[in-house]
């Protein structure tokens, strides 16, 4: 079916439903009565009692009982078959009987039923044959071609016969007029709530598409304008629909456009936003503009020249607000006839703008959240920087404390020592060298001072991690620290035989010193259990003690508050080589640290 003026598409019914429902009883209810008529009129009949009325009575009862039983034939083989049965029955029971009351009235009744099964030109064709048949018989009993008995009317009086016809015409076709009206309200009324309820089907089909469509929270506009604009195209049945943006140099952009007709998507045309300060206006002010008529509404007049060439009659605009702003709309364009928008496609409007905004919340949102992943990358390398820095930084002072002041410190003692030998060949004041004290005391200084510097300088860069790799710096690490706190060390490595980059045996050496600094110094651990192997691209960090643990969440906070950075040092330059670092503890339980590093770091 088409479209008509102020309502919306009519609901695509299969021809005639409520019609086929309404012919079965129809036809049951004829069926009866001439199987009632059958059996009163027999009897009255003069002897011999099977002629013409018995006859075409009884055969329209059995054709009547057959088009009852025929569902799957057409309505108007049904319909048309039993008006016509009906009729040949009343024309050959006038014949023999005259006209009366009950015959007129039953013509009538038939008439009803064409008029509601096919409409009111078939009945008007039936009762016109109705009545042609009635002025047939009536001028053939004048002129004497069939004798009749005087019943109700004289069926020699032609005036009679023309008076019972046009009695009959008129009020069977007052009938048929009456009974068109109320059917066609009646189906217009019931044609107009099943499109409201297509509608509302669409339109719930489409929102509830759009609510798990992914695109509308995945940040991506485009994806996200495409889905809501098919969605508006398909809910409300209009040809187009479009998803438009109000840019910030006060341009109005439609970014999505859909075609129902060929199913497309397309961008829109572009528009300066101050040529329809009318229509941004509207929007500003209210949840919808409904223009029936679009080219002349004062609101949307203003797209005139954007209307005409698709033939677009009636718009539906919803306003997109975002942030407290009006940030664009939701354009619903219908073509053709022009088209009343109910209460329900003005709130499914809403919604899809509501959505749209939706959109550009998650689009906005992923914009951050990029930023921010750039800014955490950014940050990340300048770690690495920094930790790298504070490497060379270390080696730097380790060389100097090596070299320079060790070599110094060495040289000094060597010419101490030589002070000392010639102190001893002066001569002796009370049984005691001059100077022999103060030299051997300035000696121990210097011995001190050169396992300090040593100890300092391995603290710093452990020469061993440079020249032979991570197991061997961390086993004389061991040795250095675990034998004077007394602590038992379990060190397995697998997988080092070949050297990793450097700032990963780096960070790796760091965790591992960073952990048993906490387990002697902190846990008061007697076992620590060191496991270290490198698999699948990885090397894999286990620091596990026996000691009193500790509180992370704690642990994190006080970093927070600048104390206590341990954790979150060890976190950091792990992560900002892309690895992963997890800590395990519980007052009273001990302490585990489970770290997980790339072979090949990030650039």
């Amino acid at each position: 079916m088409g479209e008509t003026a102020g309502t919306g598409p009519r609901a695509r019914l299969p021809p005639s439903t409520w019609r086929a429902e309404l012919i079965d009883p129809a036809l049951t209810a004829l069926t009866a009565a001439f199987a009632v008529l059958l059996a009163i009129v027999t009897p009255l009949l003069p002897p011999p009692h099977f002629r013409a009325p018995f006859i075409a009575i009884a055969a329209t009862t059995l054709l009547l009982l057959a088009l009852r039983l025929a569902r799957r034939l057409p309505l108007s083989v049904r319909a048309g078959g039993a008006a016509l049965a009906t009729l040949v029955a009343a024309m050959v029971g006038a014949t023999q009987l005259g006209i009366g009351p009950g015959l007129t009235i039953g013509l009538a009744m038939v008439g009803a039923m064409v008029s509601i099964s096919l409409g009111r030109a078939a009945s008007f064709v039936y009762f016109a044959l109705a009545a042609a048949g009635l002025l047939v018989i009536g001028v053939l009993a004048v002129r004497g071609g069939l004798s009749l008995r005087a019943g109700v009317q004289d069926p020699n009086d032609l005036s009679t016969w023309v008076r019972w016809v046009v009695v009959f015409t008129v009020c069977s076709t007052t009938l048929a007029v009456v009974l068109d009206v109320v059917v066609r309200r009646v189906e217009r009324s019931a044609l107009a709530q099943l499109a409201a309820d297509e509608e509302h089907e669409r339109c719930m089909g489409a929102l509830l598409g759009l609510a798990q469509d992914p695109a509308i929270e995945s940040g991506r506009v485009g994806e996200a304008f495409a889905a809501i604009s098919e969605a508006a195209a398909r809910g409300l049945d209009v040809a187009r629909a479009g998803v438009w943006r109000i840019g910030e140099g006060g341009s109005l952009r439609c970014d999505a456009l859909f075609s129902l007709a060929g199913a497309t998507h397309a961008a829109g045309a572009t528009f300066a936003a101050a040529d329809h300060a009318a229509l941004l206006a509207a929007l500003a002010e209210g949840r919808a503009v409904a223009a029936e008529l679009a080219r002349t509404d004062p609101r949307t007049r203003e797209l005139a020249d954007y209307l005409a060439p698709p033939g677009v009659t009636s718009l539906l605009i919803a306003p997109i607000r975002f942030r407290d702003r009006l940030a664009g709309m939701v354009c619903h364009e219908q073509v053709g006839e022009r088209r009343a928008w109910s209460a329900e496609a003005q709130g499914f409007a809403a919604s899809l703008a509501d959505f749209a905004a939706r959109a550009l919340a998650a689009a906005e949102r992923a914009q951050r959240e990029e930023e921010l992943r750039d800014a955490y990358d950014l940050l990340g390398r300048l770690h690495r920087q920094v930790e790298n820095a504070k490497e060379e930084e270390r080696r730097h002072i380790a060389r100097e404390l090596h070299d320079e002041l060790g070599q110094t410190l060495t040289a000094l003692k060597l010419r101490l020592q030589m002070a000392h030998k010639l102190a001893g060949k002066a001569p002796a004041v009370n049984g005691t060298t001059a100077g022999g004290t103060v030299l051997g005391d300035a000696l121990e200084m210097v011995d001190r001072l050169i396992g300090r510097s040593r100890q300092l300088s391995m603290d710093l860069s452990p020469p061993l991690l440079d020249e032979v790799g991570l197991a061997p710096a961390i086993r004389a690490h061991l040795e250095r620290t675990a034998t004077p706190q007394d602590l038992r060390i379990d060190l397995h490595t697998t997988g080092l035989d070949e050297r990793l980059p450097a700032e990963v045996e780096t960070a790796a050496f760091r965790v591992v010193q960073e952990s048993l600094t906490n387990a002697f110094r902190h846990a008061d651990a007697r076992l620590v259990e060191i496991r270290v192997r490198r698999e699948n691209g990885h090397l894999q960090l286990l620091v596990h003690d026996d000691g009193r643990g500790f509180d992370v969440a704690a642990a994190r906070r006080a970093a927070g508050r600048g104390k206590h950075f341990g954790v979150v040092g060890m976190a950091e330059r792990v992560k900002g080589l892309g690895g992963t670092l997890e800590v395990r503890s519980t007052p009273g339980g001990g302490t585990e640290v489970r770290a997980s590093l790339p072979v090949a770091p990030p650039r």
